[in-house]
């Protein structure tokens, strides 16, 4: 399919450069400025020579939407990487290892591969067996092939709607700007009016598939380009790639490596058709999941409060004026689901507010959907610009009921200690205020003695509660607050003793201490 679509685009760049001349730069016409960036790149024969390119590489990656705070410093993620993009067929094979303060250790981990074929993704498990991934993971796949830096200038010569926009300043100097519209995405390339090479390449769109990146709508994805090198077979190609999110710097990657044309297996990229039929049967969008962890039903952790578990956990909390919902994660319709779960849990009472205790943008993912309803949103100080931000996200591709019928959100900005509701099961809003927990606040139900610590811990894989540092915040809180706790539970994690808790940190210290 590429390797068609690569010929017949030389063909029309052949016959541009007939028609045109190949120097001529007519400001009004793009297809001039794309030919000049091609031949920069070693000329349109050699570019359409590529059948398969390989590269070897290192990079890092900024978890922007769960480190400490949305402006950084982030969480960081480092991975070294052999991916191979046979660009005749459509297909990749990523295979990668990676080490991370989320791992909790110095070592590189395993090698783990996924690999994309006609429009599928799978991860090769233990035993060598495949399974689905992500359909995120495709659309990265399917842009890398389009619209990586030795396929980009084809595809734009192909597009029907190739226009010049205004020129604009980028890296001190003047810029083309071409655009066009790939697979109904609206795509630009700043072309430098120097050098004639593409700096970026920019991409908006939305990303449904996303847990991270669907709560934000339509959103731009630039790859800037740097350390232009002459490969072996004549083209040049850019060794680093700086990738930003809506302005946000997101990764970088150095290549190390290049390969033209290496030898491509077959077998290393087909996909066997269960797998194809499996990835086609799980759900494309977010917004369809369905409520809740799969097999599992809403349980009563306490009379009147109904905890949902699921990645990320959502409790029902009945107060005789009405129901608040604490958390709204996920997305849009992620949280139609919860309301018309928690009103059929609690016939006669209706939903009369929602309170979201961090900034982690999956846990923010359905505040949107509360918003359009009018339903008062109680939050963290700190939190207002994030909040904001996503109120205001555009929702043009794929419009959710807030951008149908826009309406301001109607917040409770959370300072100090603040009680909601009444009676058995009112609580009290509790700012961390902690290092950790900059961007959190807790839960305290004083009549039950139970406490909800946002998103401060959880437990690994071995059931011991990952990360001491935030426990031990947890801890001071209560200590701080004076509280007294019985049992306590989070956004992951279920109801469990307080002395569990304690007894983990105590543990914990005196490991150190021997």
């Amino acid at each position: 399919m590429i390797q068609s679509f690569a010929r017949s685009a030389f063909v029309l760049m052949s016959s541009v450069a007939l028609a045109t001349g190949a120097t001529q730069t007519t400001p009004e016409n793009p297809r001039p400025l794309v030919q000049k960036m091609v031949d920069a790149m070693g000329g349109a024969d050699r570019l359409v020579s590529i059948r398969a390119i390989q590269s070897k590489g290192i990079s890092y990656n900024h978890h922007l939407e769960q480190s400490e705070r949305p402006e950084g410093p982030w969480i960081v993620t480092y991975a070294q990487a052999t991916e191979t993009r046979d660009l005749d067929h459509s297909r990749v094979r990523h295979e990668e290892s990676s080490r991370s303060f989320f791992f909790q250790k110095s070592d590189w981990t395993p090698p783990s591969t996924w690999i994309f074929d006609d429009g599928v993704v799978a991860t090769v498990g233990p035993n060598q067996k495949l399974v689905p991934r992500d359909a995120f993971t495709a659309q990265q796949a399917e842009e890398a092939i389009a619209l990586g830096p030795e396929r980009v200038g084809l595809t734009a010569l192909s597009a029907s709607d190739l226009h010049l926009e205004k020129d604009v300043a980028y890296r001190g100097h003047t810029h083309a700007v071409v655009a066009f519209t790939w697979n109904t995405i609206p795509v630009r390339i700043l072309i430098s009016r120097e050098s004639g090479l593409p700096s970026a390449v920019e991409s908006t769109r939305p990303h449904p598939e996303s847990f991270f990146w669907g709560p934000w709508g339509d959103v731009t994805l630039r790859k800037s380009y740097a350390l232009w090198t002459l490969e072996k077979n004549g083209v040049r190609l850019p060794r680093t790639v700086f990738t930003e999110w809506d302005g946000f710097a997101v990764s970088s990657q150095t290549v190390e490596e290049v390969v033209i044309n290496p030898a491509i297996n077959d077998a290393d990229f087909t996909l066997p058709a269960d797998v194809k039929q499996a990835f086609a049967a799980r759900k494309r969008s977010v917004e369809d999941l369905p409520l809740g962890r799969p097999g599992t039903t809403p349980q009563e952790i306490a009379p009147g409060i109904t905890q949902i578990r699921g990645s990320w956990d959502i409790t029902i909390i009945k107060q005789s004026d009405g129901l608040v919902i604490l958390e709204g994660p996920v997305s849009s319709g992620y949280s139609a689901k919860t309301i018309a779960e928690a009103e059929k849990t609690y016939p006669g009472l209706k939903v009369k507010a929602v309170v979201t205790t961090s900034d982690s943008w999956p846990h923010i993912g359905g505040m949107r959907e509360f918003a359009a309803r009018g339903v008062p949103i109680y939050a963290l100080d700190h939190n207002q610009a994030i909040l904001e931000r996503l109120m205001k996200s555009t929702r043009k591709s794929i419009p959710d009921a807030l951008a149908k019928a826009p309406k301001p959100a109607r917040y409770t900005f959370v300072s100090k200690r603040t009680t909601v509701g009444t009676g058995a099961n009112r609580f009290e809003l509790i700012p961390l205020r902690t290092v950790t927990g900059e961007r959190q606040m807790a839960l305290w139900f004083p009549e039950l003695k139970l406490l909800y610590c946002s998103d401060l811990f959880q437990r690994d894989q071995k059931g011991n509660f990952f990360l001491p540092q935030t426990v031990s915040e947890t801890v001071s809180v209560v200590e701080r607050e004076h509280l007294d706790p019985k049992s306590a539970f989070a956004m992951h994690l279920a109801v469990t003793p307080w002395t569990e808790i304690q007894d983990a940190l105590k543990a914990y210290v005196s490991e150190g201490a021997k």
